[in-house]
């Protein structure tokens, strides 16, 4: 996805208590630094959304192997598994701002490379295969380090409003902009779609360029580890991974979202043959329940900064966790388009608050100079599990029925929250006293 506290040359910069987070005063407001960041982020995000619809859209022209047509998907996801981890760290040792700048400049150019070979008539499935992979470790790269780099660039009573901002861009741009309008683009075009991919990634570009020298920071490496670049590598993962399973609040953090991410892949798995077999709708209703239910996201993304001023951090997580539950549940009785597309409405609305108010909460407890690598531990774990879930779907539809794959969602989630709920709960009385 995805002012600072100002510019200093110490590795360390002061992360905001969780304890006590303030509401924001009439006086405080979002800076320039921060909408440079949103529109950088906004604009990657279009791009991002563009590509996840023309590549199989394009890889379907070139061969109709199922085999090397699902390659080409796989390679999207496939590199927040092998490279997240080492992704956080990069972010964590460089300044994140030319970080940003430099990897959505070198996106482009793998895009426009894209868009050459098809010109050209040396668009192959190898060509696509390459360019997912490279395209998906630059999106690593540069949703971690946007980020980290909100806690610079928002005050810290604003870090909801901020990440409600960036999330709802992304939906926006990412659903109903970039996917919505690819198909429109393939059908004019091969390579439109693929020129505006590269014409926003250069817009991210350009964007993160205009950030203040203030959101930039030099780490300091400081390592008992000796040897070569692999083993320094390998403590820097293993400094983090101990950081966030030594920190019980991050980690109850870290166990929901892990459930969320399974429940998320076990509805996409298996999201298609419940529309057509339960709900009975056609690919065009399909379509419209699925816009629909995205506006939840939407409103999620928006409505959290005032859930979380009302309710509390541990008040509007678990009353998100909450309404995710219930609308799973809902999913697995109803037969009905309608009520589907309101459930997904209200499902929506709960992921979003939970991310929304979570990721304000992790910026403001994780320290900087481990957020790169805390915050790819999150992602890795969403993608992990979300294909864990995808395929664990596949197998309780066919040996149970499709809603039992929504009970099982729904029980996990519970399962998850229930057994985080009194590490958030003593955070929130230790707030208190």
């Amino acid at each position: 996805m995805t002012s600072g506290t100002g510019p200093g040359a110490s590795a360390t910069a002061p992360h905001h208590p969780v304890s006590s987070p303030s509401a924001p005063s009439p006086q405080e407001r979002l800076g320039g630094d921060y909408w440079w960041l949103w529109t950088s982020s906004t604009a990657a995000n279009l791009g991002d959304g563009v590509r996840r619809v023309a590549f199989p859209l394009l890889a379907v022209t070139l061969t109709r192997d199922p085999v090397l047509v699902s390659a080409v998907a796989a390679a999207t996801t496939l590199p927040w598994l092998v490279v997240g981890p080492l992704a956080g760290l990069v972010v964590d040792r460089v300044d994140r701002v030319r970080l940003l700048w430099a990897v959505n400049a070198a996106r482009a150019v793998v895009v426009t490379a894209v868009v050459v070979g098809l010109g050209s008539g040396h668009a192959s499935i190898g060509l696509l295969v390459a360019a997912a992979l490279l395209l998906g470790v630059g999106e690593a790269l540069v949703d971690d380090a946007a980020i980290a780099l909100v806690p610079r660039t928002a005050p810290e009573p604003m870090l909801e409003r901020a990440n409600a901002h960036l999330y709802g861009a992304q939906v926006v741009t990412g659903q109903f902009v970039g996917q919505g309008i690819t198909g429109a683009l393939f059908a004019v075009a091969v390579v439109a779609p693929f020129a505006v991919d590269a014409a926003a990634l250069l817009l991210a570009t350009v964007a993160a360029l205009l950030l203040s020298r203030r959101s930039s920071k030099t780490v300091t490496v400081t390592t008992s580890a000796s040897g070569g670049a692999l083993r320094l590598a390998c403590a820097g993962i293993a400094e983090g991974v101990r950081w966030l399973m030594g920190q019980r609040l991050v980690r109850a953090l870290w166990v929901v979202l892990a459930a969320l991410g399974f429940a998320s892949g076990a509805f996409w798995g298996v999201i298609a043959l419940y529309a057509q077999d339960v709900l009975g709708l056609g690919p065009t209703g399909f379509g419209v329940v699925l816009a629909v239910g995205s506006v939840g996201a939407l409103v999620g993304s928006q409505v959290a900064p005032w859930v979380r001023a009302h309710l509390g951090v541990a008040g509007a997580m678990y009353s998100g966790a909450a309404l995710v539950v219930l609308s799973t549940a809902g999913l697995a009785l109803t037969r009905s388009g309608l009520v589907a597309a309101a459930l997904l409405v209200a499902n929506g609305v709960g992921v979003l608050v939970w991310n929304v108010v979570g990721v304000s909460l992790r910026q403001r407890v994780v320290p900087d100079e481990l957020l790169g690598r805390v915050q790819s531990a999150f992602s890795v774990a969403s993608v992990g599990s979300a294909t864990v879930g995808a395929l664990v779907a596949g197998v309780v539809a066919r040996e149970a029925d499709l809603p039992a794959v929504f009970w099982m969602s729904a029980a996990v989630i519970t399962v998850a929250a229930a057994a985080t709920a009194p590490t958030i709960a003593a955070r929130r009385a230790s707030a208190a006293s």
